[in-house]
């Protein structure tokens, strides 16, 4: 059992229906991410391994 107690306020989205967005497809979301790319000193910013802090979780 976790130490850790973390109280959550969850609003149900009324919009969301499960389906892609019209506004930004996937193509959008590609073209962003290489005008992205091409920005001297872009780099993808790097995972961390969270291992405490999952444990806290469970």
């Amino acid at each position: 059992m976790s130490a850790f107690s973390l109280k959550m306020d969850i609003a149900e989205n009324r919009f969301f229906n499960g389906e892609t967005s019209p506004l930004f497809s996937r193509q959008q979301a590609q073209q962003a991410r290489r005008f992205h790319q091409k920005i001297a000193g872009y780099q993808p910013t790097p995972l961390v391994a969270l291992n405490e802090l999952s444990a806290l979780f469970g």
